[in-house]
């Protein structure tokens, strides 16, 4: 087992919740985890409530002016917080 500060993962995470929430978006956990990591081409969509339910519009991230960059774990780490 090898033991690892993650707390600049979990700065960056949290920040590209900012960014969501701030856009309106919505994640799961799991999604929030594929987006920090750059997947799904690195965007998220908003919208989609209320009475017009299909007016969606995807937001793309920008890692490097959001967080400083992707989150760098994959997603089979286990995490320890200091």
């Amino acid at each position: 087992m090898e033991h690892k500060d993650v707390t600049v993962e979990a700065w960056q995470i949290l920040k590209i919740l900012e960014a969501v929430e701030g856009s309106g978006g919505r994640l799961t956990i799991a999604g929030l985890s594929d987006l920090s990591r750059g997947l799904g081409g690195g965007s998220f969509e908003t919208g989609g409530g209320g009475k017009r339910r299909n007016a969606k519009e995807k937001i793309q991230i920008d890692y490097d002016s959001v967080a400083g960059g992707k989150v760098r774990l994959s997603k089979d780490v286990r995490s320890c917080f200091p």
